[in-house]
C-alpha cells in the first residue's frame, strides 16, 4: 500500500522487449485452433503485408492501472462479441457484475442452465488469456531484471520484510535471480488473466502478503490504495504505541495501532491485508523497545540523546544519517521501502517527539 515509483518510457521498452515475442509466440501456438482462431486474430492481427500488429499487446503491457482495468473491459468485451450468439444474449457481454455472478456460480455445485452458459463462455475466454499472458513468462532472466526494475528493499504492502534482489550467474552467462520479491497481481490473476503480465499489475511483495493473506482476493480502484495510483509517498495512517492489560493482576505488554479514517480507501486496505492483526505481534517487539527505553530513563532523554549526537556528528553526518544509524529507520518518506518497518518506528518515535 506504499507508493511506487513509475518508470520511464525507455524502460517500459525495455519490459515489453523482454516479453512481448513469448506472448506473440502463444498467440500464434493457438491460431490453429478454429476455437480461438478470432480471438489470436484480435489480440494479434495479421496485416495486409504479412506482419504481425503488437500494438494492443504492448498497450496491455504497459498501461497504467485505471487505463488498464478499462482495457480489459473493452477487450474481454469485444472478445465475447466474437463468440457464436446462445440464447442468453445477456452473457455476450463483459462487466464486473457479470464476472462476480460468474464466480459465484462456478462455486456453486448445483447451477440454473444460465449460469452454466454463463461459466462456459467466461471460463472459455480466461483461460485463453490465462495461456496467452502466462505468468510463467516471468521467470528466470526476466523476473532478475524486472526486480531490478522495480527497484524496492522490502515488501510494499507490509514494509516489514527484505526483498532484496541477488543474482547467480548461469552456465550460459546469463544472469538469473537466486533471491527476489514474489509479484503479486493487484488485479488477482485468475479473475483479470488479461492483466497477467502487465507492468503496473505486478506489485513486489513477500510471500506473506503475496500468497497468505492478499491472494487472489479481489481488489478494486475504488475501494483499495494501489501503489502506483497513491500520489502520496506517506500512507494516510499512523502507528500509535498502546499498552494492553492482558489480565486483572493488571499486566500490560506494549502493542500498536494503525489510526486511519474509518471507511477509508486506506481502511479498507489495511483490513484486507490483517494489518492490524500483524503489526500488533510487533509491539511485544520493537515497539516494546523503543517504549521501554523511553520509560526506563528520563522521559525525554531519548529525543536529548538524538538531538546531542546529532549536533556532536554535526560536521559529519546529517540529522537523517544519525537517525538512520541509532534507530535503524529510514526518517526520509521516500525510502520507506528501502528498510523494514521504517514507518513503524518512524512514527512511534515521532510520538516521543524526535523529529528529523
Amino acid at each position: 500500500m506504499w507508493h511506487l515509483d513509475d518508470i520511464s518510457a525507455k524502460e517500459m521498452k525495455r519490459y515489453i522487449s523482454w516479453l512481448e515475442s513469448s506472448i506473440v509466440k502463444n498467440v500464434n501456438k493457438l491460431r490453429d485452433n478454429v476455437e480461438y482462431k478470432d480471438w489470436c486474430d484480435y489480440l494479434v492481427p495479421i496485416l495486409p503485408d504479412g506482419t504481425l500488429y503488437v500494438g494492443l499487446v504492448e498497450d496491455i503491457l504497459s498501461a497504467k492501472p485505471s487505463r488498464l482495468f478499462k482495457l480489459n473491459h473493452r477487450h474481454l468485451n469485444n472478445m465475447l462479441k466474437l463468440m457464436p450468439v446462445n440464447r442468453y444474449g445477456y452473457h455476450d457481454i463483459y462487466s464486473e457484475k457479470l464476472l462476480r455472478r460468474y464466480l459465484k456460480a462456478k462455486a456453486k455445485k448445483r447451477r440454473t442452465p444460465k449460469q452454466q452458459s454463463l461459466i462456459d463462455r467466461y471460463e472459455k475466454l480466461l483461460t485463453f488469456l490465462y495461456d496467452v499472458f502466462d505468468y510463467g513468462l516471468i521467470k528466470e532472466e526476466v523476473a532478475y531484471n524486472l526486480s531490478l526494475l522495480k527497484g524496492r528493499n522490502t515488501c510494499t504492502y507490509c514494509n516489514r520484510q527484505y526483498t532484496f534482489t541477488v543474482g547467480k550467474v548461469t552456465e550460459k552467462g546469463k544472469i538469473v535471480s537466486k533471491v527476489r520479491p514474489q509479484f503479486d497481481h493487484w488485479f488477482a490473476h485468475r479473475q483479470y488473466p488479461l492483466l497477467g503480465l502487465s507492468f503496473y499489475n505486478l506489485i513486489p511483495s513477500c510471500s506473506v502478503c503475496n500468497s497468505s493473506v492478499k491472494g487472489s482476493a479481489h481488489y478494486s480502484l475504488k475501494t483499495h490504495i494501489h501503489p502506483y495510483t497513491n500520489p502520496d509517498f506517506a500512507p494516510d495512517f499512523k502507528f500509535v504505541p498502546t499498552l494492553e492489560y492482558m489480565d486483572t493482576l493488571h499486566a500490560s505488554e506494549w502493542s500498536v495501532l494503525l489510526c486511519r479514517k474509518r471507511n477509508s480507501k486506506e481502511d479498507k486496505t489495511i483490513t484486507d491485508l490483517a494489518l492490524d492483526e500483524i503489526y500488533e505481534k510487533h509491539g511485544p517487539l520493537e515497539v516494546k523497545d523503543i517504549m521501554d527505553f523511553e520509560i526506563k530513563n528520563n522521559p525525554t532523554y531519548l529525543k536529548t540523546l538524538f538531538d546531542k549526537v546529532c549536533v556532536d556528528l554535526g560536521m559529519k553526518y546529517t540529522r537523517e544519517d544519525v537517525f538512520r544509524m541509532m534507530f535503524g529507520v529510514e526518517a526520509d518518506i521516500e525510502k520507506t521501502l528501502d528498510r523494514p518497518l521504517s514507518k513503524l518506528k518512524r512514527d512511534v518515535l515521532e510520538w516521543l517527539g524526535i523529529v528529523v
